[in-house]
């Protein structure tokens, strides 16, 4: 079994934006602030990231011997340590692989509160989940959202509790006894560079949503409008 983990100073934006893109609509620091309880947002938040619990399991499963862990690079690492690392856990050959664009782009701070708008607005519409999944998730914030040129990113500097509850997976993850690939110590949470969503001027999340309207107005165009 091998496992992949990341530090989570990096995880908690990218859990708010996961949650805005299956019709969350907390605000960030809200979201935040109810990581460190016990009832939504953070009962999703630690099934997911609960990394000592999952890791655990699996131990407890098939054995320590037969788990590997592979840790993320922090920021400015090589390019490609991550796929080195992966190589070297699954015991593959990685040289002459075709390098591929990322495929799980990340959305902005003006494009996430953009979204997390909409989804306010529909969230009195009887719109299907496979609806939404189809024309807002996919069609709107991985399609045209994700990855839009301009926008600044999502910053986090991560708390003194989320510090602490990483030292405490690390710890758990070292007693587990499952072979690591990398380092244990990439866990610790990093801060990451960017704005805080809720001081991004009203401006900029204009000009988010003109560009929303803009990409669908271009696929419709087109022809793709019934594949949004």
């Amino acid at each position: 079994m091998l496992v992949t983990l990341r530090d989570l100073g990096r995880a908690v934006p990218a859990m708010w934006q996961e949650s805005l893109q299956n019709g969350g609509c907390f605000d960030w620091a809200t979201y935040v602030g109810l990581l460190h309880g016990k009832r939504k947002p953070a009962q999703a938040f630690w099934r997911q990231q609960g990394m000592a619990r999952i890791v655990g399991n699996w131990v407890e499963a098939v054995g320590a011997d037969r788990v590997t862990l592979v840790t993320v690079p922090r920021p400015g690492a090589e390019p490609g340590l991550l796929w080195d690392r992966f190589c070297a856990a699954a015991g593959i050959p990685g040289e002459g692989c075709a390098e591929l664009e990322p495929a799980n782009t990340s959305l902005d701070a003006a494009s996430a509160l953009v979204l997390r708008e909409l989804n306010k607005s529909l969230a009195g519409d009887e719109l299907s989940p496979g609806d939404y999944h189809t024309v807002v998730k996919f069609g709107l914030a991985k399609k045209v959202l994700a990855g839009r040129a301009g926008g600044a990113p999502i910053g986090f500097d991560p708390p003194a509790w989320l510090v602490e509850r990483s030292a405490e997976i690390v710890a758990r993850l070292t007693a587990s006894g499952a072979r690591v690939v990398g380092t244990l110590e990439d866990l610790d949470p990093v801060a990451v560079r960017g704005v805080d969503p809720g001081d991004v001027p009203e401006a900029e999340r204009l000009v988010a949503a003109v560009d929303a309207l803009d990409a669908r107005a271009e696929r419709l165009a087109g022809g793709a409008g019934d594949r949004l």
